[in-house]
């Protein structure tokens, strides 16, 4: 594997700074993570859907307009929102990562194909992945 202790020491040393540097964005990648929030509207807009870090949903708005579709239509319109909204806090979330360690740093290549692997398989279930 290497050729001698030399390289050797050289390669821990590398990782050391890696280690190192990437610790030190952790309270930047924190912060960006407790801000970020997901949002997703119907097409007419007369639903919108915003969610936060967690998921939970922090704010829902239902025009009197969008209660025309009836209670099943408007539950499974407002689950596929959901959906749409975690999508996108997904995507907002992989972007501060990149911005803050690297497109090529291994949280953010794990993070990019476990999101990658989550909407192709919405996608290919039918759910709506935007």
């Amino acid at each position: 594997m290497f050729e001698n202790a030399d390289e050797a020491l050289a390669r821990v040393q590398d990782d050391i700074r890696r280690a190192q540097w990437r610790a030190e964005r952790m309270p930047d990648l924190h912060a960006a993570t407790a801000r970020a929030r997901g949002f997703a509207a119907s097409d007419t807009e007369d639903l919108r859907v915003e969610i936060d870090h967690t998921g939970a949903v922090t704010s829902l708005h239902i025009d009197d307009a969008a209660l025309s579709r009836g209670g099943t239509a408007l539950a499974a319109e407002l689950v596929q929102l959901m959906g749409q909204a975690r999508t996108e806090l997904q995507r907002t979330l992989l972007d501060s990562a990149i911005e803050l360690l690297g497109d090529d740093d291994p949280i953010v290549i794990t993070y990019r194909d476990t999101l990658q692997a989550e909407i192709d398989a919405a996608q290919s279930s039918g759910d709506d992945a935007r």
